[in-house]
């Protein structure tokens, strides 16, 4: 049974800014989403006074919160009593509609919104926002162009939905009225009470869509879903840029239905690359607009498509081709992306939180690419909704070629996605068989270990 909701304390846009001179006392409710500790940190460093509630608190989330000096409370001690001591409550897209603290933050009074519309409103108004979008590579592109844009002597604000080496995940930058703002700008749900696209409410100015494709089938039914949200989305940009990713059919097709005749195009397609040994290096060329050869010690198709389209935005905004290329020269990636995490028994241990096929194909190419006199042991474990239904049960079993060896993960929760099962990983095993590469589907950690240090002792 679907609960009613009581929005009488919910506060939108226009009513949020009527409030923003009384508020000093803001609390960030399932604190722990890499957007939402991002935001806390940005309004932390603005002077509120910032508590944060969740379930459970894991580095390096939790690491980051505590040395910002925000307050953490665990769910246990919340009720409506412990609610009203806050002027807003920021509610996190991890809440469901019929969680009973839901219902305790609807009653207890005091007024509340969602992270998008407070960090709209309290933030990103004073900027001009550059919203990184797309199915794949918005954390990596948005921690480039952050990285190129302080190359170039810009002190930028920035929001990303990971983690940083030796850097917070957010920060306000410079703080000057009109600067550079970089957001990593997410298609997913705004929150139980707000069911449309976070990016919606970001005030973007500038926008670049790095690829488009089915994913959170647990909001969306189609391609289609999506591809209206981002329709609504390029309504809205009426004087900023709009840079995308031509190889991807679907956002070609809502482009060109649209008529955007001032968006601009790159490809993956048109770049010309090749691999330094001494150093590892990455030298390319893109043959209809760079003109000059770019050295990087970033590596993989995906990511020289990640620069590409920083390149043709930064372009746009008045920077030289050549200052541009000395700008990523050496880059960092965010944890998680292409991470090495050590080694064991001569094996180089590399995380990656690729989960959509594409994206784990193009990571395994990268991998492969870097790394030719290795062997390539994929191991997957699916996370999300989407990953551990069967949407995607043929497109996993060709997604891991490269591999020499694929360790699946079974993982025990069902899919909440709608109309669909749960990953059979027993039959994705059979089907990646079939494709020469061998497979073998573990249910616990424990076993897991057990099995590398067996494969060590051979």
């Amino acid at each position: 049974m679907v609960r009613k909701l009581n929005l009488k304390n919910f506060l939108d846009e226009e009513n949020l800014r009527k409030k923003i001179p009384s508020i000093r006392k803001v609390l960030f409710f399932r604190i722990c989403g890499t957007g939402m500790g991002a935001c806390s940190i940005l309004f932390k460093s603005m002077g509120f006074d910032v508590f944060g509630c969740d379930k459970e608190y894991f580095p390096p989330m939790s690491e980051y919160l505590l040395s910002s000096g925000i307050h953490e409370q665990s769910l246990d001690k919340v009720n409506e009593a412990f609610l009203q001591q806050f002027d807003l409550i920021v509610v996190g897209n991890s809440l469901p509609r019929n969680n009973e603290f839901a219902e305790i933050i609807e009653n207890s009074g005091t007024p509340f919104t969602s992270f998008p519309v407070a960090l709209g409103e309290m933030v990103l108004k004073n900027y001009t926002v550059i919203g990184i979008s797309g199915t794949h590579g918005k954390t990596t592109t948005s921690y480039f162009l952050k990285q190129m844009l302080n190359h170039l002597g810009i002190d930028c604000g920035y929001l990303i939905g990971g983690i940083l080496e030796n850097e917070p995940p957010a920060r306000i930058g410079s703080g000057k009225k009109g600067e550079y703002f970089v957001i990593e700008a997410d298609e997913y749900d705004t929150a139980y009470f707000q069911k449309h696209s976070k990016f919606h409410h970001y005030n973007i100015f500038h926008c670049i869509v790095t690829s488009l494709e089915f994913d959170h089938a647990d909001i969306f039914n189609s391609i289609d879903d999506i591809k209206n949200e981002f329709k609504r989305l390029f309504l809205t940009l009426n004087e900023g840029s709009i840079i995308y990713n031509s190889d991807y059919p679907a956002l070609s097709e809502l482009i060109n239905e649209m008529g955007i005749v001032k968006a601009q195009s790159y490809s993956g397609k048109k770049v010309v690359q090749s691999v330094v040994e001494e150093g590892r290096r990455v030298v390319f060329t893109e043959d209809s607009f760079l003109q000059e050869k770019v050295h990087t010690n970033i590596f993989g198709q995906h990511n020289i498509e990640n620069i590409l389209s920083c390149f043709r935005l930064l372009r746009n905004l008045g920077f030289e081709e050549s200052d541009l290329i000395k700008s990523v020269e050496n880059l960092k990636l965010v944890k998680r992306r292409q991470e090495i995490r050590g080694a064991y028994n001569n094996s180089i241990i590399i995380d990656d939180f690729a989960h959509h096929p594409t994206a784990i194909q193009k990571t395994i190419s990268a991998i492969k690419s870097q790394y030719r006199d290795y062997q390539l042991v994929s191991v997957y474990e699916p996370i999300s909704a989407t990953a551990r239904s069967d949407i995607f049960q043929i497109e996993y079993q060709d997604c891991f070629a490269g591999s020499e060896e694929v360790v699946l993960i079974d993982n025990q929760i069902k899919t909440t996605v709608s109309n669909h099962e749960t990953l059979d990983h027993q039959s994705l095993r059979d089907g990646i068989d079939k494709n020469g590469i061998s497979t073998k589907v573990i249910h616990r950690l424990d076993e897991l270990i057990k099995y590398f240090h067996d494969k060590s002792d051979e």
